[in-house]
């Protein structure tokens, strides 16, 4: 159900334009919500104190604080560049097995096909601010719901093995199958060819990215 939502949410609903930038609105307000009512001072200083003095913690926190609208800036410029990276991979790989479609069809696909991600997002919200109140730092950074990473103690593995832990997710899962039906749509495929094809083209683009 949630497949077809957002694949006929791709295809009556909106632009390019208007779903990039409803992406990264949506990820600017879950960045909010977590910086403003989830994470304290109390959290910085019980992380670093056993790496920096008081002064130089203080120091960090009031940089945070001057500074953090850069990042916000910056996220329609990492995504973009993310998403193109990926809409050309794609493409290279409909190229290479003879298929046709535009680079544009194929970003706009991309970019809707993110919104599965802001659902983790916003379970992550949900639980650290009303289940899991009393967190650390740590915990904040390594929770992935629904992923392999949280059958291991990541705090105790080698640092290298925690993203692809946390990669391998139902989200993951559902971004591929949601990727698949709007490939199936745009180069005009059975929905177990277009599983077959973006699979081993997505998957080999995923572990690019994580290596």
């Amino acid at each position: 159900m949630l497949i077809i939502l957002l694949v006929e949410w791709n295809s009556i609903a909106m632009n390019k334009h208007f779903s990039f930038i409803l992406f990264v609105f949506g990820l600017i307000f879950i960045s909010l919500v977590m910086e403003k009512f989830l994470i304290n001072e109390n959290h910085y200083y019980e992380y670093y104190a056993s790496q920096l003095s008081l002064n130089q913690i203080d120091s960090l926190i009031n940089n945070q604080s001057k500074w953090s609208w850069v990042g916000y800036l910056l996220l329609p410029v990492i995504y973009l560049l993310k998403f193109s990276m990926l809409s050309i991979w794609i493409l290279v790989g409909i190229i290479f097995f003879s298929y046709k479609t535009s680079f544009k069809k194929i970003f706009h696909l991309v970019i809707v096909s993110e919104f599965v991600f802001l659902i983790p997002a916003f379970i992550k919200v949900v639980w650290f601010g009303l289940i899991h109140t009393d967190f650390t730092l740590e915990e904040l950074s390594y929770f992935t719901p629904l992923s392999v990473a949280n059958l291991f103690d990541l705090q105790q593995l080698d640092p290298w093995w925690v993203y692809p832990l946390q990669s391998i997710n139902l989200f993951e899962l559902i971004y591929i199958l949601v990727l698949a039906f709007g490939i199936r749509n745009l180069i005009k495929l059975d929905y177990s060819e277009a599983l077959k094809f973006t699979i081993p083209v997505y998957g080999s683009g995923l572990i690019i990215w994580i290596v």
